[in-house]
């Protein structure tokens, strides 16, 4: 069973955002945005892969990576890692537009202003409340 996400960026006066299949609890997905996706750039290219499997801390591998041989650490996108088409980040207006259109399990995550939230907290007050 898996725990699904919507990783959402604004963009400009846009929102972009991707799918994250596993892991999508504030414990997981979120502390792991918290600890390793605090710079814009990374951010953009983390969206950019399109939709995820797995969240890790780093978007681009330093090793061999692929869907059925995963480097530890390194982020599994649908488009690069599985060559699946279909996976491209979601754009609109609007947050709830956006996350509407990403099928997710009540977590939504959006990086805007240089910090994240997640359901509309902060997400480091919400990782230290301790909730998930």
């Amino acid at each position: 069973m898996s725990t699904r996400a919507a990783i959402i960026v604004k963009s400009g006066d846009k929102y972009q955002g991707i799918y994250c299949h596993y892991d999508g609890y504030i414990s997981g997905v979120g502390q792991t945005l918290q600890d390793h996706y605090q710079d814009y750039d990374k951010v953009k290219r983390l969206i950019a892969l399109g939709f995820i499997s797995l969240l890790g801390e780093r978007v681009e591998p330093i090793g061999p990576h692929d869907f059925h041989e995963k480097e530890e650490g390194t982020t599994v996108a649908y488009m690069r890692d599985r060559g699946e088409d279909g996976c491209e980040p979601v754009e609109g207006d609007h947050i709830l537009e956006v996350a509407n259109r990403i099928d997710h399990s009540g977590y939504i995550y959006i990086f805007e202003e240089g910090s994240w939230t997640v359901n509309g907290i902060p997400l480091a007050k919400a990782i230290s409340s301790g909730l998930d």
